[in-house]
Order: structure tokens, then C-alpha cells, then sequence
């Protein structure tokens, strides 16, 4: 069942407030400032056992709102080495993301069930690649599902973790330090992670940004870019086909699936 536009406008507040208000804030955040707020919402409960990806690419700022590359599911075989997400534009010579925050897939070894991880190596490392993911331990702030709301994940991750380590990047080589002003965003929630990357699971089911129910949809495979200079601006989903952000209900790929990974509503937010 999707929002419907009250639903939608009262609820994903809710969740915000409970940000806000620092609801189950995570002690092991260690960020400062400006922060990416997310709401997440989903058809049914959300299941631990399941993944939920945010997956981020801090983009070179000349980028603006026209990037060479951003994070895609893979969906079926061969699937990408880390069998969640890889490159849209193979061979850019960027990343397809340079950080996450993932809830779910058995637990995560923090205090809050969200881990945040950084890809080493940055927008020149491999995200293909799961030996080159780092724990970075709890986001900000986040929120858990709970009884009274399942379906709901939220959290808050401090702009000044997303930056590269010492030698992972050129400060002499423009656009090779980005400053996490341009944020290139994903999200992918998937049943499973597949045990052989050579052969399609039949039980793998996806969902991300857009319209997953076929790849000739206008917005399979896309994306969002946050402009984290805009305090306050609110990035969030519609149900209007047509329009850049609708987020459909009932696309799960290959087929139907659980309503716990359909993504139908979400909304991103910097906040001070």
C-alpha cells in the first residue's frame, strides 16, 4: 500500500522529529556540523535478516548535477563481486560510491543495527570489491524500527565523515579531494546477497530509487543528487508518474516480492 500524499507529508515528519530529538542516538558517532537527515519507508516491516543500503558517492564538485558515475543495484548474474550494487557507467574511472550505511543483513557489529562503512582507496578505490569496505562505525543518529513503526528506517550522518583518507586521493589535482558538497544517492534493498556472483538466485529480489519493474522503465538504475550547500532542502518522493523522484509501488525486481524491501516513500535532508 503506498502513502497517500497526507500520509506522506505527515509521516516522513515524524519520523524527523524523532531525529530531531535525538531518539536512539547512535554513541558512536564522532561527526560535527551539517548532517544528511534519511527517511526510509517501506511496503511491510523491515527484516534484519534482509539489506538495506544507502549507498553514497561523494562526487568531484565540478560534477554539479551531472555525474560521470553513481551506484546501481545488480540484479541479476554475473552479479558485481560485493552482490548489492556496482557501477552505472563501467570504466568512468571514479567509484561508484565511496561510503554506505547499511541496516539489516543478520546485524551489524554496532550499538545502534546501522553500519556505516567507507570504500577504501575512495572515489579510486573498488566497491566491487568487499575486502575494501571499512567500518566506521555507528551513523549520528539513527532510529531503529520499532513496534508502533516497522516499516521505517532513519538516520543522521555528519557531512564531515564523508571525506577521503590520507593518500587516497591527489589535494594538488582538481576535483580529486571532493568536499561532500555534491552527494550522488541510492538506495538498495535486496532479499539477499548471492553465494555464486556467476548465476542468477531466483531469490533475489531488489528494489532502489525509481521504477525497478523493468529495465526499460524512464528511471531504472537512477539516482538522486543531494546539493549539501542547500541547508534545509528537502529531497523527497512523489507518486506522480512522470515526475524525476516517483517512487512506484509494486516494482520490485525480478517480480513482486516482500513488501519489506518495496521501497515507497523517502526523504533526504541537511540539516545543522
Amino acid at each position: 500500500m503506498k502513502w497517500s500524499k497526507v500520509d506522506l507529508i505527515a509521516g516522513i515528519p515524524v519520523a524527523a522529529a524523532l531525529l530531531a530529538s535525538g531518539c536512539a542516538r547512535a554513541p558512536a558517532g564522532t561527526g560535527t556540523g551539517p548532517r544528511l537527515a534519511v527517511t526510509l519507508r517501506f511496503g511491510g516491516p523491515v527484516n534484519p535478516n534482509y539489506y538495506y543500503y544507502l549507498l553514497i558517492r561523494n562526487a568531484p564538485d565540478p560534477e554539479g548535477i551531472n555525474p560521470t558515475n553513481w551506484p546501481v543495484p545488480v540484479v541479476v548474474a554475473p552479479y558485481a563481486g560485493n552482490g548489492f550494487a556496482t557501477d552505472k557507467v563501467q570504466g568512468s574511472g571514479t567509484a561508484a560510491f565511496t561510503d554506505f550505511v547499511l541496516f539489516g543483513g543478520g546485524g551489524q557489529p554496532t550499538s545502534s543495527g546501522y553500519g556505516f562503512y567507507h570504500v577504501a582507496g575512495y572515489l579510486h578505490g573498488d566497491p566491487n570489491n568487499p575486502t575494501s569496505f571499512r567500518l566506521r562505525g555507528d551513523p549520528d543518529v539513527a532510529v531503529r524500527p520499532s513496534s508502533t513503526d516497522p516499516n521505517t528506517l532513519s538516520f543522521e550522518l555528519s557531512l564531515n565523515r564523508l571525506r577521503a583518507d590520507s593518500g587516497e586521493c591527489d589535494a594538488t589535482k582538481p576535483g580529486d579531494c571532493p568536499t561532500a558538497k555534491f552527494l550522488n544517492i541510492n538506495v538498495v534493498a535486496t532479499t539477499k546477497l548471492p553465494s555464486d556472483p556467476q548465476n542468477t538466485d531466483p531469490q533475489k529480489f531488489v528494489d532502489a530509487f525509481g521504477d525497478q519493474s523493468s529495465p526499460l522503465s524512464s528511471s531504472f538504475n537512477t539516482q538522486v543528487t543531494v546539493d549539501t550547500s542547500q541547508t534545509g532542502r528537502v529531497y523527497q518522493s512523489v507518486a506522480n508518474a512522470g515526475d524525476p523522484n516517483f517512487e512506484p509501488d509494486n516494482d520490485t525486481f525480478p517480480s513482486r516480492s516482500d513488501p519489506g524491501i518495496e521501497l515507497i516513500a523517502w526523504q533526504m535532508q541537511i540539516k545543522q
